[in-house]
């Protein structure tokens, strides 16, 4: 039998730290996080038919892909609402069950930025990723310090939660935004050294050898950057939300240093994070589908078949996928927040549940007199007496 000496050295929390990845859809699934997650999901799918818009590509037919657990017992063929601006996210969104679509949502149209053939394209595709970034600098740092909040049962309001991710909005975008400057710098020197490259005859081609292994080098400078950047941005924006002390620069190099003196502990929480996330949200998809089969039964049972049809069940199962890709989107920042927190103890000794909440206010006071030093008091002279 153990005894309470022996639980109370032995805590599961100390030995195996990272056994809270497990609780990230408990987190997940609080209020604030939530709701910041399906605010932000909408205004995501804003962004991605504004940015199809720029571009000047078709919408998509109208249809809809749906996962066998939502198309149970759906009787009709799914056609969207008038909502074009958000119904867009429901035929070009993510799946539901993608717990990383937050990251990928910025990072494969920032790839894709070199490859589209038209300038207009380039502009849809980098309108895309940075509006999408701008959103997650504001409501995923927010989730992300909810996520740590909870481990020491610090709930913040949804307004206050929203007015502080406002006040961090630009510590949260100037961190990433750092490797991103300098990677444009270096493209841009590589503009002005294969400039000469435009010389007649044999001067041209001739320069170009010359310089390019120093081509090579600048070319693979940038590269890393643009790595960094597409590997740690939800980590630099977790930085600047969960520690109140963090700038950009700063979130920038914490990260940096986290993640290169602790790279296999970063890749073990990344792995529990694969292997939990996919079964958490599969159990959610579950239960949303099921949800919705039981409503459209009951629908039918209750108005009769010609008292709903394709509209109802388009509402249903948009606010079903609504959902889930909310959810995902919160369980990925929460993770994210927690992924940090766990680094941070790692290299720095802090501990995962040191958390400072908004409302507290660190007041600068007077410093306390110097123990064994009086007071001073002014010195009287005393009179001669004639």
């Amino acid at each position: 039998m153990l005894t309470p000496e022996f639980q109370e050295r032995f805590r599961w929390r100390d030995w195996l730290p990272w056994l809270m990845l497990l609780r990230t859809w408990e987190f997940a699934l609080r209020g604030t996080p939530l709701a910041c997650a399906l605010l932000a999901t909408l205004l995501c799918w804003g962004a991605q038919d504004l940015a199809r818009r720029v571009e000047g590509t078709s919408k998509p037919e109208v249809s809809l892909e749906l996962t066998p657990m939502l198309s149970e017992g759906i009787s009709f063929p799914v056609k969207p609402l008038p909502h074009e601006a958000w119904i867009a996210g429901l035929q070009t969104g993510p799946a539901p069950a993608d717990p990383f679509w937050p990251w990928r949502a910025v990072a494969e149209p920032l790839q894709q930025v070199l490859r589209v053939s038209s300038w207009r394209g380039s502009i849809g595709v980098a309108l895309a990723a940075g509006l999408q970034f701008i959103v997650w600098a504001w409501l995923g740092a927010v989730i992300s310090r909810q996520a740590v909040g909870c481990l020491t049962e610090t709930r913040d309001s949804f307004p206050a939660a929203l007015t502080f991710g406002f006040r961090r909005w630009p510590n949260a975008i100037g961190g990433p935004c750092l490797p991103l400057a300098a990677s444009a710098l270096l493209a841009t020197l590589l503009v002005v050294l294969t400039f000469p490259g435009r010389l007649p005859w044999l001067l041209g081609p001739a320069w170009l050898i010359a310089i390019s292994p120093v081509l090579v080098l600048i070319g693979l400078m940038a590269a890393f950057l643009v790595g960094v950047l597409l590997l740690s941005w939800p980590l630099i924006q977790s930085a600047v939300a969960v520690d109140r002390d963090c700038d950009g620069f700063n979130a920038l190099s914490r990260v940096y240093n986290y993640v290169t003196m602790r790279p296999w502990h970063l890749a073990w929480y990344v792995l529990v994070i694969l292997v939990t996330g996919p079964l958490v949200l599969f159990a959610a998809e579950w239960l949303v589908g099921s949800t919705v089969s039981l409503l459209t039964r009951m629908a039918t049972i209750g108005a009769g078949a010609t008292g709903h049809g394709p509209a109802f069940e388009s509402t249903l199962v948009w606010w079903a996928k609504l959902g889930l890709t909310a959810f995902a989107a919160s369980y990925f920042w929460s993770a994210t927040g927690l992924t940090y927190v766990l680094l941070r103890r790692s290299v720095d000794g802090i501990p995962c549940d040191q958390f400072v909440p908004i409302g507290r206010v660190e007041r600068n006071r007077e410093p306390y007199p110097v123990v064994g030093m009086a007071a001073a008091a002014p010195v009287v002279e005393a009179s001669n007496p004639e």
